[in-house]
């Protein structure tokens, strides 16, 4: 039998790679820990651009000068002593973005990600009231000019401003800036590839 002194000795031979097993195994344990702690998963991303909700990237202002003149009428002539006009100009702007709650996520990898999105559209569009200014105005008794009919007609005039608005280009510089910011924003998360792909 072997005495208690040669199991003594044997112990501490081996008592070196026992620490450094308990080390290697550590540190393993430490680096998993690390990584999943770390990991940006698809409902961290999807929670954060939820947050932000819509990304309005671009916005177009204006200013619009606008014209109104008509006569009441009686089988399609004007009758007399019922001229309305005026002439006035107003200030106005339109933001175009992304809704990000819409947003379809696809991690690949820790270094890879995938977001699809619809294309950039008008999210609002809005009138500066305190920008109005009416240059000349025209009533009669029979046909007054209201507030209600400066309203009408600037609101009449909000679909082709938009229209010119995305003819310029608006709605493709706004894509533009949306694939830019949502790029710098998820690299900033870890992702060094970034595909983002707007679909119609």
């Amino acid at each position: 039998m072997e005495s208690k002194t040669s199991k003594i000795k044997k112990i501490k031979r081996f008592m070196p790679l026992l620490l450094i097993l308990v080390i290697i195994l550590l540190s393993i344990f430490t680096i998993i820990s690390i990584k999943q702690k770390n990991a940006v998963t698809s409902s961290i991303v999807q929670e954060k651009l939820v947050k932000i909700k819509e990304l309005a990237t671009t916005k177009y202002s204006y200013t619009k000068v606008l014209e109104l003149k008509n006569n009441k009428a009686i089988g399609g002539i004007d009758m007399p002593f019922t001229e309305k006009y005026f002439l006035l100009q107003y200030d106005g702007y339109i933001k175009a973005g992304v809704d990000l709650t819409k947003a379809k996520i696809d991690i690949k990898n820790k270094d890879t990600i995938n977001i699809t999105l619809e294309k950039s559209k008008i999210l609002d569009h809005v009138i500066d009231e305190s920008s109005i200014h009416l240059y000349d105005e025209k009533s009669s008794v029979f046909n007054k000019l209201q507030l209600q009919d400066i309203i009408t007609e600037i609101s009449k005039q909000k679909s082709a401003v938009e229209q010119d608005a995305i003819k310029k280009g608006l709605l493709t510089e706004s894509d533009r800036s949306v694939k830019t910011l949502l790029t710098e924003f998820l690299q900033s998360l870890g992702f060094k590839n970034v595909n983002i792909l707007l679909k119609d």
